[in-house]
C-alpha cells in the first residue's frame, strides 16, 4: 500500500496481511446480555496464546467534552494486553500505541476511590507510577469497555486447525445484484467427515492491490451457505440456507459454518456473494476445520451453450396462462437433440417483471416449466430425450413489453 502512510485499516486486516493469521471482526455490542462468555472466551484463548486482539473506539460523541473526559481517542485502536476478573468485576488491560492518553473514568490512574490496596493487587497496578509517566497502559472494567469501545478486532492462530483448503478465483461482473440469482456466482461444494461436532470456518478475502480501493472500498462482499446436497444453486430460495452472511465493505467476512455429529458426510453449497456489484472481482476462498473435509469449485462443466436474444412487444406479450386467448402468441424456440442429454434453460429479463420457462413437444403439450414465476430471472434443468423441443418464454402480466435473453446450455450439441 506503499508504506505506513496508507488509508486507515484495523488490526485483523493488517495481522492477516503480515502474517496469514485468521481475521475476525466482533461487535462489543453483541457481547451485552452474554453473561461474560466472550470475556472468558478471550481470557483463555489469549492465555492459550491462539489470538491476537485489539480494542477500537467508534466516534465517541459528537460532544468533544466526551473525549475530553474520557482520555480516549475516537475511531483507534488499543492493544488488548490482559484480561482480568476480580469479585464480579471483570477488567481489560489495554494500551494506546501512542504512549500517552490512557483512560481517565473508573480504575484509572486519576481515580482515588476504587484503588484499594487488594485491588491494585489483583491487578498488578500502580496508579501513582502510572500518573507519574503515562505510557498509555491503563485498565478498564468491562462494563464501560462495551460503553466507549465499539469492537474488538481479532487475529486467530492458524496452528489451531488441523486442515485448510484455499481457492482464489475471480467473478467477472454479471448482473448487479444476486437477489434472484445465482447462477453467475463463484459456488463451492464443501463436503465435511462430521465424526464429531464440529465448526468450519470460512474466510473470504477480496483482493485489494491499490490505494485507492482500500480507501474507497465499496465492494460489500458476504458467504451464503446452503445445504441441498452440495448442487449447484440457481435461485436463492432453492435449498435450505443455514448461513446469510451480512454484506460488510472489507476485505474480508469470515463465517463459522457448525457442522453436527452424522454418519454420512455432510454437503454443502458455499456461494460468494456481494451487494451491487459493479466490477470484476478477484478473491480468495479458505477453508480452516480439525475433521478431514474436501473443498471443491461447483461448475456446471456444460460443454456447449448458446443465447438467443429476444423481446415481448405488442404482437406477442401474451403473459401467464390465464390468458388463455394471448399465452400462445408468447416467443417460442425450437430445440433439437440428437442424444439424451441434461439441458440447462434460463431466462433473464428485466427484473420488474416476473418470468416463466415452459418446456413443450411440438404439439404445444406441456411437459415441464421453471416453476413460479420469478423476478427477472428463471431457471429449468431437466433431462432431455432425443427429438424437437419448444421453449415458450413468458411474462406474469400480459402487455409487458422488453428485451430478454434466453441461455440454453448442455452437455451434447444442439440444435436451435
Amino acid at each position: 500500500m506503499g508504506g505506513y502512510d496508507f488509508p486507515g485499516s484495523n488490526s485483523s486486516i493488517d495481522l492477516h496481511a503480515l502474517t496469514g493469521w485468521i481475521p475476525e471482526r466482533k461487535s462489543l455490542s453483541e457481547t451485552v446480555n452474554d453473561e461474560g462468555r466472550f470475556f472468558t472466551m478471550l481470557k483463555t484463548r489469549m492465555g492459550s496464546g491462539h489470538v491476537l486482539a485489539t480494542m477500537a473506539t467508534g466516534r465517541l460523541s459528537s460532544d468533544l467534552d466526551l473525549e475530553e473526559k474520557s482520555g480516549l481517542v475516537p475511531t483507534h485502536a488499543y492493544a488488548l494486553l490482559d484480561l482480568r476478573q476480580v469479585g464480579n468485576l471483570r477488567f481489560v488491560k489495554l494500551k494506546n500505541p501512542w504512549a500517552e492518553r490512557s483512560w481517565k473514568g473508573k480504575y484509572s490512574y486519576q481515580d482515588t476511590t476504587r484503588w484499594t490496596p487488594e485491588m491494585k493487587h489483583a491487578l498488578n497496578y500502580d496508579p501513582k507510577a502510572a500518573a507519574a509517566d503515562d505510557q498509555g497502559v491503563f485498565w478498564i472494567e468491562w462494563n464501560d469497555l462495551i460503553i466507549y469501545f465499539d469492537v474488538c478486532y481479532l487475529s486467530w492462530n492458524t496452528s489451531l486447525f488441523k486442515f485448510d483448503r484455499k481457492f482464489h478465483g475471480t467473478w467477472p461482473q454479471g448482473p448487479k445484484k444476486d437477489l434472484y440469482s445465482f447462477a453467475n456466482n463463484p459456488q463451492y461444494l464443501l463436503t465435511v467427515d462430521a465424526s464429531v461436532d464440529t465448526m468450519v470456518w470460512l474466510l473470504l478475502s477480496r483482493h485489494i492491490t491499490e490505494k485507492d480501493d482500500f480507501a474507497e472500498n465499496k465492494d460489500f462482499i458476504t458467504l451464503i451457505v446452503y445445504k441441498n446436497n452440495g448442487e449447484r444453486l440457481y435461485l436463492p430460495t432453492s435449498g435450505t440456507k443455514v448461513l446469510d452472511g451480512i454484506r460488510i465493505n472489507s476485505p474480508f467476512y469470515l463465517a463459522k459454518l457448525p457442522v453436527s455429529i452424522s454418519s454420512a458426510p455432510e454437503k454443502y453449497t458455499i456461494i460468494v456473494s456481494e451487494y451491487e456489484k459493479n466490477h470484476d472481482i478477484d478473491f480468495t476462498l479458505t477453508a480452516y476445520a480439525n475433521v478431514k473435509f474436501s473443498l471443491k469449485e461447483l461448475k456446471d462443466n456444460f460443454t456447449h451453450s448458446k443465447r438467443i436474444k429476444s423481446e415481448w412487444n405488442s404482437s406477442n406479450a401474451g403473459g401467464c396462462q390465464n390468458n388463455r386467448d394471448t399465452y400462445g402468441s408468447n416467443p417460442v424456440t425450437k430445440l433439437t437433440i440428437c442424444s439424451k442429454c441434461t439441458v440447462l434453460f434460463e431466462i433473464r429479463a428485466p427484473k420488474q417483471y416476473s418470468v416463466q420457462i415452459q418446456l413443450e413437444d411440438l404439439s404445444e403439450k406441456k411437459l415441464d416449466d421453471s416453476g413460479s414465476y420469478r423476478s427477472g430471472y428463471s431457471v429449468l434443468k431437466t433431462q432431455l430425450d432425443p427429438g424437437t423441443y419448444q421453449i415458450r418464454c413468458s411474462t406474469f402480466n400480459k402487455s409487458e413489453h422488453g428485451p430478454f435473453f434466453l441461455d440454453i446450455s448442455s452437455d451434447m450439441q444442439f440444435l436451435l
